[in-house]
């Protein structure tokens, strides 16, 4: 499952996985897209994490949004954010773990990289 929260400007939201972890991987968690790409992103990162295709903290390609970055984020700072997530793994006694889903802007640089042209900044990074 996926959940979206939306900010209160136009295309801005926050979204995250529900369940990944019952299923022995990182939960993942992004900040910018709007719902419907969101959805497909998450869905994207969550299938190639499941098969096996992913390299953390490099770009990797997604087929519907190019290249994008998945680092792990330091849970206690996800769990201000992920609340159904933690909720449900909490409740079955999973432990849980977070990646961020970083995109890419026009330029192709990433949150961090000076001159990044988005609004959208990155929660945080696991320590």
């Amino acid at each position: 499952m996926i959940t979206t929260y939306l900010a209160e400007r136009a295309n801005q939201c926050l979204s995250y996985t529900v369940g990944l972890a019952h299923l022995g991987f990182a939960e993942l968690i992004h900040i910018g897209a709007g719902p419907q790409d969101a959805l497909w992103l998450l869905n994207d990162v969550a299938e190639r994490e499941r098969a096996g295709d992913l390299t953390y903290g490099d770009l990797a390609k997604i087929v519907r949004h190019g290249a994008v970055r998945v680092t792990p984020v330091a849970t206690e700072t996800a769990r201000e954010y992920a609340l159904l997530a933690c909720d449900y793994a909490d409740r079955d006694g999973i432990a849980l773990r977070f990646k961020e889903v970083l995109v890419p802007d026009r330029s192709g640089r990433l949150p961090g990289d000076p001159d990044y042209d988005l609004p959208f900044r990155p929660i945080g990074t696991a320590r």
